[in-house]
């Protein structure tokens, strides 16, 4: 699924940042198939943006397939998680709170 279509299905905003609503598994995920694909790109020497495009997008989908396959709930289906800017603030209040 694309970015587009994930923010649709969980109830965000077009301009809601995904990533700083994701957690473990879902960041995970994403980390994993971009590096895959960076890796796969570059022993392959694929040239052009609509190659590397195309690239990314099949590894994608092999990654998809590996967590349907494994029983791993995909990005879509997992839970939103505490934006990451109310994490931020809370760990601040918790490190000022903290001092001596």
């Amino acid at each position: 699924m694309s970015a587009k279509e994930v923010k649709t299905k969980k109830g965000l905003k077009p301009n809601d940042n995904l990533f700083d609503l994701a957690g473990p598994l879902e960041l995970s995920a994403n980390e994993f198939q971009m590096n895959m694909a960076a890796d796969v790109i570059k022993k392959e020497g694929v040239h052009g943006e609509y190659n590397a495009i195309s690239k990314n997008k099949k590894i994608a989908q092999d990654v998809r397939g590996l967590m349907q396959k494994s029983g791993v709930t995909t990005p879509e289906k997992l839970p939103l998680e505490e934006p990451i800017k109310n994490v931020k603030k809370r760990l601040e209040k918790q490190k000022k709170l903290s001092k001596p």
